[in-house]
């Protein structure tokens, strides 16, 4: 018995080590990028939907997770047109609801998903100059159950980074410019694209570490714009076959 104990704990060390080292992959230094116009209207391109072809089939090539986020995690006033220039959209979407968003294979796996401001006064220019809403990596598909375990009161976000790929990216970003993406509130904020609705946790310092202090689940997919002077409804529930396998 004592030796099919031992043996069982080692295979689950191996196992969390495997996983550890996988999101591990994902720690980077980084070099944001806070400057840099869209481009105008005039040199706008313009962008197709298709809600009919599978993203598979679509997607060509893949996007580098670490590239992605020196660009955007500061979106500020970065629009479609700037994605499309610098790492290409070849699955674009528009729900029924007026949600628009990309999808996009990234190479570190998973999917990243960005969501574009979709107003009836931008319908003429096909989408051109419309400004970035908000953005998801996801590399698994996840429901809230998933990750309950990890969103327990003062839980570390490095416990979370093992499971969450967000938790790592948010970290790097953090690192490059960390007075900057502390709020005196609400600390560092992460965010993830859930089946059972748009998830936001906040992470503050204590003892050198950021901890968990407060989580919210947005069930209904209501997808606020960060820092707008009011809030427009905005629906984010993606297509069904554009989950992240």
């Amino acid at each position: 018995m004592n030796r099919t104990i031992k043996l069982a704990a080692v295979l689950l060390a191996l196992l969390l080590t495997v996983g550890c080292a996988a999101n591990n992959k994902l720690a980077a230094e980084y070099v944001l990028n806070y400057g840099g116009a869209h481009p105008t209207h005039e040199d706008s391109p313009i962008f197709t939907v298709d809600n009919v072809t599978p993203y598979e089939d679509l997607i060509t090539k893949t996007v580098d997770i670490h590239a992605f986020a020196e660009q955007f995690a500061p979106s500020g006033d970065k629009c479609i047109n700037d994605v499309q220039e610098q790492f290409g959209i070849e699955c674009l979407r528009e729900t029924d609801a007026g949600a628009l968003y990309s999808v996009h294979k990234v190479a570190q796996g998973g999917l990243l998903y960005v969501f574009y401001n979709n107003y009836e006064r931008q319908q003429d220019t096909k989408f051109a100059n419309s400004s970035i809403r908000r953005w998801f990596y996801e590399q698994k598909r996840l429901s809230f159950a998933d990750i309950d375990d990890l969103m327990k009161p003062s839980a570390p976000l490095t416990a979370a980074a093992r499971v969450l790929g967000m938790e790592q990216i948010m970290l790097n970003v953090h690192k490059a410019t960390p007075n900057r993406w502390l709020h005196e509130e609400y600390g560092l904020e992460t965010q993830h694209y859930l089946e059972d609705g748009i998830f936001e946790a906040n992470y503050r310092m204590e003892d050198g570490e950021f901890v968990l202090y407060r989580y919210t689940l947005y069930e209904d997919f209501d997808l606020y714009q960060i820092g707008a002077s009011r809030h427009e409804p905005y629906d984010a529930h993606i297509l069904e076959m554009d989950w992240v396998k």
